[in-house]
């Protein structure tokens, strides 16, 4: 994940270079999540030092940032087909 993310900035950065429109929230959001994962390894390498094979801090992490990103995968799915014209979320 944290070698994606680096990707991800270097396309950011890429984009840039060609003369399309990068804002500042472009890098922001990669380089915040870079950092919770790099925070998220050193919490599992204490953990495993300390014994603990799991945590819940983590698996609370995990969860909540795969369904964040679910959203934004379906998002951006919708935008690379282009079939749906208007797109509605029913609750």
């Amino acid at each position: 994940m944290i070698v994606i993310t680096i990707v991800d900035i270097g396309h950011i950065a890429h984009l840039e270079n060609i003369g399309e429109d990068v804002y500042a929230v472009d890098y922001l959001a990669p380089a915040i999540r870079l950092v919770t994962f790099v925070y998220a390894a050193i919490l599992l390498e204490l953990n495993l030092k300390k014994g603990l094979s799991t945590s819940g801090l983590l698996f609370l992490f995990w969860l909540f940032l795969s369904l964040c990103e679910a959203v934004q995968y379906r998002d951006e799915i919708i935008r690379a087909t282009d079939t749906v014209s208007d797109v509605y979320f029913i609750y």
